[in-house]
């Protein structure tokens, strides 16, 4: 028998994959969360900016296939993803955080609204316009892509509990091929996707809702 012995040098390693990780919007410091408004804020108010022209296409698209059916779960989660590669255009290591509303499904009662440092700003008043000097509101100069203000109308409703979202989906629905009913009870049912975007009611609670910097903390949730 002839043995062949191959002289061709040892292939270098594979790089290891790029690992993020999105955290809990809770979970982050007070300085991860300024960290993380900041870069959203440079990336909205850049000239020409990529982060608004993102927050139009997806009203443009709103009603032309991203709800209802199968492609509302990849579809979100690839829009997340495109908006995260902008952010980190500014900031490398940033992620969008999540929102994990079924910690305290008060809505209202959220630490997450306020002018404070690491808050996305506050209710909006009598013409639902968020007039604070947090950094989403009037105060601030935020606007939505359309020159209107951004408006909130927080809703004395609660979103699911954890225990609720175990019952009502992954208990119910355990298997690949309920997916679709899945996702559509996720989409749908009480206290989840949709509910959750009209507690905080204003802008969420229209096609323009990913004009609600917020809107991408709670898709990163769903």
């Amino acid at each position: 028998a002839t043995i062949v012995l191959s002289l061709e040098p040892l292939a270098e390693p594979e790089p290891q994959a790029e690992v993020r990780v999105r955290k809990e919007i809770h979970a982050l410091t007070v300085e991860e969360r300024e960290l993380f408004i900041d870069t959203y804020r440079e990336a909205w108010d850049a000239p020409d900016s990529d982060l608004r022209e993102m927050a139009d296409e997806f009203v443009m698209n709103f009603s032309r296939g991203l709800h209802n059916n199968g492609a509302f779960l990849p579809w979100h989660r690839g829009y997340l993803l495109q908006v995260e590669n902008r952010l980190r255009e500014i900031s490398p290591n940033i992620t969008i955080p999540y929102w994990d509303w079924s910690l305290s499904p008060r809505i209202a009662q959220y630490p997450i609204w306020g002018a404070g440092p690491g808050q996305f700003s506050g209710d909006g008043g009598t013409d639902r316009c968020v007039a604070d000097d947090g950094p989403f509101g009037t105060g601030s100069g935020f606007e939505l892509t359309n020159g209107h203000c951004l408006q909130r109308r927080l809703g004395g409703g609660s979103a699911a509990t954890a225990v609720q979202v175990q019952a009502n989906l992954f208990h119910r629905y355990p298997n690949a091929t309920d997916y679709d009913q899945f996702r559509n009870r996720l989409e749908h049912g009480p206290g989840l996707h949709d509910s959750v975007h009209c507690l905080v009611g204003g802008t969420m609670c229209s096609a323009r809702a990913s004009n609600d910097p917020i809107f991408f903390l709670h898709h990163a949730m769903v």
